[in-house]
């Protein structure tokens, strides 16, 4: 029965070591440089550069969640539903913002890359982990 509660997709792991190495990726540079991260993007530079060191901070942690996740998708199962969450409110927070012309076009598409083409994926993955629980 244990060995059956191991054998899950091999994709679910790696879905979310992306995850995790993206969100460092991404976070790592505004915590440390928001001014040039905000160039980067497009923005002009950050009236309170904390609130984009805490965003990014936010980030970083988040993708020591979804590396936690990536080790034990089983054990983990249920932090996938706050992993959609980080991801959704930064992509709602943005895609409003560009859509409300707040925001600049790369840092959209970037959020697009980095949040909105995560969440099917991660819905699908927790999906997959349910239903594995349920035939076990």
């Amino acid at each position: 029965m244990e060995l059956e509660r191991l054998e899950i997709p091999s994709w679910i792991p790696r879905l979310f070591y992306a995850g995790a190495v993206l969100n460092w990726v991404v976070a790592v540079g505004t915590v440390f440089d928001p001014v040039r991260s905000s160039a980067l993007l497009g923005l002009e530079p950050p009236n309170y550069p904390f609130v984009l060191r805490a965003w990014a901070g936010m980030a970083f942690m988040f993708g020591f969640m979804f590396f936690e996740i990536a080790r034990d998708p089983h054990g983990k199962c249920a932090m996938i539903r706050y992993a959609c969450l980080e991801k959704l409110v930064s992509a709602l927070s943005v895609t409003i913002g560009f859509f409300w012309g707040n925001a600049p076009a790369p840092l959209f598409l970037m959020i697009c890359l980095v949040d909105w083409a995560f969440i099917p994926p991660f819905i699908h993955a927790g999906r997959v982990l349910q239903e594995h629980e349920r035939r076990i």
